[in-house]
C-alpha cells in the first residue's frame, strides 16, 4: 500500500541528509534563502509586523531576528552537518507509525522492522 511506500521515501530522504549529497551547494542556496526572508522583513511593513508579533509571542525582543541574521549569515556548513549527523544518527532513531492496522502492518512488513510494539490507544480529553 502506500504507506509503506510513503515511509520509505521519508527513510530515503533523511538518509540523503546523512549522506550530504551536494550538501555544501544545498546548504548555500538555504542560507541564501532564509537571509533574503530575514532581511526583506525589515523593509515590509506587513513582514516586520509579523516578526514583531512572532518575536513577541515568543519572549524574543525586537533584536532577535537582528541577531538570528547575522547567526545565519556566519553559519558554516560543517557545523549544520555535525547537527545532523548528531540528531539523525540511525542508532538514536525511533519511529513511531499511528493509523489504521493494515496501513501499519504494511509499514512495518515492507521496511522489514522488527521487535515492533503495539503501543495501547491513547485515550484523549475529547474522548471522555
Amino acid at each position: 500500500t502506500r504507506a509503506g511506500e510513503g515511509y520509505k521515501a521519508i527513510l530515503a530522504s533523511v538518509q540523503g541528509l546523512r549522506d550530504g549529497e551536494d550538501f555544501a551547494k544545498k546548504f548555500a542556496f538555504a542560507r541564501r534563502n532564509v537571509l533574503r526572508e530575514l532581511i526583506n522583513a525589515q523593509a515590509d511593513p506587513r513582514l516586520l509586523a509579523g516578526q514583531l508579533a512572532q518575536a513577541a509571542r515568543s519572549g524574543h525582543s525586537y533584536e532577535y531576528f537582528q541577531a538570528l541574521a547575522r547567526k545565519v549569515a556566519t553559519l558554516k556548513p560543517e557545523q549544520v552537518k555535525a547537527q545532523i549527523d548528531r540528531a539523525l544518527d540511525p542508532k538514536r532513531s525511533v519511529t513511531l507509525i499511528q493509523g489504521p492496522a493494515a496501513g501499519i502492518e504494511n509499514v512495518v512488513s515492507a521496511a522489514g522492522i522488527k521487535g515492533a510494539k503495539v503501543l495501547p490507544e491513547a485515550v484523549h480529553d475529547e474522548d471522555e
